[in-house]
């Protein structure tokens, strides 16, 4: 495993602005940390329920709910196939975490991953955690 100093002078080599601290807003402390200021947050729930909501007051259907099971491409747009039903559209937008449809032929090289998140208060703190934080150790 690479070492905290290994990783911030990648992301210098990556033309980062980072530096190597030991202060975190964090409860706890922590041996080091990598420190990149100015990240935008996004939330991808929040856009894609604005997304849809835009494209709806602009009459375009979103389809939520089912399952694509084929994307074949035409000469004048796609087909979408949704069981024994089929969508024709000018383009088609996959956001699936392994693919439906691979002409890159990605799927090989793709494989189910499963990460956590843990949310709450933090006893004692009177302020918002701010920090997006990774753990780089083994524990």
């Amino acid at each position: 495993m690479h070492s905290i100093e290994d990783e911030t002078e990648a992301a210098r080599a990556a033309g980062l602005e980072v530096e190597l601290t030991t202060s975190t807003d964090l409860p706890f402390a922590v041996a080091a940390a990598v420190r990149l200021d100015v990240q935008a947050h996004f939330d991808p729930i929040a856009f894609c329920d604005g997304l849809a909501s835009h494209l709806r007051r602009e009459g375009v259907p979103v389809v939520e709910g089912a399952r694509v099971t084929a994307v074949e491409e035409e000469r004048d747009g796609c087909v979408v196939r949704v069981g024994d039903t089929s969508v024709s559209c000018g383009h088609v937008v996959l956001t699936t975490h392994l693919p439906i449809s691979d002409p890159a032929l990605l799927a090989g090289r793709t494989h189910p991953e499963r990460s956590y998140a843990v949310s709450g208060p933090v006893r004692g703190r009177s302020a918002q955690i701010e920090g997006i934080y990774l753990a780089a150790d083994t524990g």
